[in-house]
């Protein structure tokens, strides 16, 4: 087990295929990770600009973690990588992980489904572990509750007319070979054993091979079970692209995008030793910013009547150069704004600190933010640690131009972790942000 920024305790076995496996997955990161985060002006950092791979740095036959959280496996290699955060605290690797999944809970992109039971009565012990459990949870419980159907277009040779004649094919196959008898026909029927079941269906066959726990695999058999009459068909994630689901059937979207995901994992299994190669990885920055808008998003939406995430339609100059993008945008309903940006690190300050840790260039930010958007508050947000806040500390910051009014940049933690349970902290973090946000 590693922590972000962190050198590896032991050496790889094989450095060059590593690294093109991670370079694969590199120039495939719309799964590796969300999309979003690489289209963000924001994040447009060397290392997204980046053609080499930026998840590992390699010196010789070892290497340094940088700022992504996941794992990686490939051939007998396993790596996780847990935020740094995590590193002295001293809390057992299902604790973080209870952690990580609480996170994901309130990231908006990632689609990963809900965890009812507490983590404390599986024996889950690893990243890959726990996220083919939440999958294998989630399905067992919508399978069984609400079963889906849906119409699947059926193109067959008939020899009575049903659904639409399919005029050029029957011209082709059937008067022109003298067959005239069979009709080719289109028709819909409504179907459980359609698409995503059996995409579901053969996901969980996949993963039965791969999961550790007696727990997770009980899991995935009687999802096998419930889906006993679709028929068993290799599946692709191009298949899941047609994929459309009403709003009855939401529950059948962490379901369907992480079928996807599981499929373009399937990408790198290898023959040879029937083993898969396959990995998740995030940028932590991306996850504590978007873990941070979900939960204001969620609990706070009644508060302001606009709530943005990387709201771009906005320049700092006339000729539409330099586009402000910040991570979180609010607007209550008196048309006051209110600006939060995250930065994902440990901010260190002292009483002799007249910066209070922060940076110049991110109090430059800021200040941009603020005028060119007329923006009279700001929030510049850190991670800490529930029950050991520090103080909140404001900047103010004038100017001598007239009728300008000033800037006041605030600067404080929220708990983004601590040594209770999730609920607590959830607790905790709804108060703290309602102290902030003063709602």
């Amino acid at each position: 087990m590693l922590f972000e920024f962190s050198d590896s305790a032991e050496s790889v076995n094989d450095r060059e295929g590593l690294e093109r496996f991670l370079q694969d997955i590199w120039i495939r990161r719309d799964f590796a990770f969300a999309k979003e985060y690489e289209e963000d002006p924001e994040n447009d950092t060397e290392d997204t600009r980046q053609v080499k791979q930026p998840f590992l740095r390699f010196d010789g036959s070892r290497f340094r973690t940088r700022n992504f959280v996941g794992f990686i496996y490939y051939e007998d290699q396993f790596i996780e990588i847990y935020p740094k955060v995590f590193k002295d605290s001293g809390l057992l690797k299902p604790r973080m992980l209870e952690h990580i999944f609480f996170w994901f809970r309130y990231c908006r992109r990632l689609h990963i489904p809900l965890l009812d039971a507490p983590l404390d009565t599986l024996r889950v012990n690893s990243f890959p572990e726990m996220l083919i459990w939440k999958f294998a949870d989630h399905c067992s419980t919508v399978l069984s509750t609400q079963p889906f159907s849906q119409y699947e277009r059926v193109e067959e040779q008939l020899l009575m007319p049903k659904g639409k004649i399919h005029f050029d094919a029957y011209s082709r196959n059937g008067l022109a070979s003298g067959n005239w008898q069979r009709i080719d026909c289109v028709y819909e029927p409504f179907l459980y054993d359609n698409t995503l079941n059996r995409a579901i269906k053969y996901v969980s066959r996949l993963l039965c091979g791969i999961a550790k726990t007696d727990e997770t695999k009980k899991l995935l058999q009687e999802n096998l079970f419930l889906l006993e009459e679709v028929e068993d068909k290799i599946c692709t994630s191009g298949e899941l692209d047609s994929i459309f689901l009403n709003p009855a059937f939401s529950d059948y979207i962490p379901i369907k995008d992480w079928c996807k995901r599981f499929l373009d994992y399937q990408l790198y299994s290898s023959p040879q030793n029937d083993t898969w190669q396959w990995s998740l990885l995030l940028p932590m920055e991306y996850v504590f910013e978007d873990f941070i808008y979900g939960f204001i998003k969620r609990n706070f939406n009644k508060d302001f009547v606009k709530i943005d995430a990387q709201n771009s339609e906005a320049f700092l100059t006339e000729e539409n150069a330099f586009q402000l993008r910040h991570d979180i945008y609010l607007e209550r309903h008196d048309k006051d704004l209110l600006i939060i940006d995250t930065k994902y690190k440990v901010r260190q300050a002292d009483a002799r600190d007249k910066k209070k840790g922060v940076a110049q260039t991110d109090m430059y930010q800021m200040l941009s933010y603020g005028y060119r958007r007329g923006c009279k508050r700001i929030i510049l947000l850190y991670p800490g640690v529930d029950g050991d806040l520090p103080e909140d500390f404001s900047f103010n910051i004038a100017t001598e131009f007239s009728n300008n009014p000033r800037i006041e940049i605030t600067i404080g933690e929220v708990p983004f972790w601590g040594y209770g349970s999730p609920d607590n902290l959830e607790k905790n973090l709804k108060a703290r942000l309602a102290q902030l946000l003063k709602v």
